[in-house]
């Protein structure tokens, strides 16, 4: 079962898909308008290490299903993760970043991006 209405399906309405980026891509540039280009305007921690995306919330989410993951923090503390999904975040030009298998903690204060999948290693 889809964690969205059938009236909100992607795949049933591709236009809603377009939509939607149109409208993040018009935020993010009502965004930078009126901040100064020195400053960020999405905040996040950027983590080498961690395997999932964390954000507090739905709000950047395109796909999502619920779960129930313990997830167990470099301190030893362990956090909850409420659902698995697709977040989608934009770049300073605009262009759309798919992190997949993104989790929701609404524990969190502040969002991280994993980068490991995002980097390549090679042995030499």
């Amino acid at each position: 079962m889809a964690p969205h209405q059938e009236s909100e399906c992607f795949q049933l309405y591709p236009e809603k898909k377009e939509a939607f980026f149109s409208r993040l891509k018009k935020k993010k540039e009502e965004e930078n308008s009126s901040e100064p280009h020195a400053y960020a305007i999405y905040s996040a921690i950027l983590d080498r290490g961690a395997l999932f995306s964390l954000f507090k919330n739905a709000e950047k989410f395109i796909s999502l299903r619920r779960t129930s993951i313990q997830l167990q923090l470099a301190d030893g503390k362990t956090i909850m993760a409420e659902a698995l999904g697709t977040a989608v975040i934009l770049s300073d030009s605009g262009v759309p970043i798919h992190l997949k298998n993104s989790l929701i903690v609404p524990s969190i204060t502040s969002p991280l991006i994993a980068l490991s999948p995002f980097l390549k290693i090679i042995v030499a």
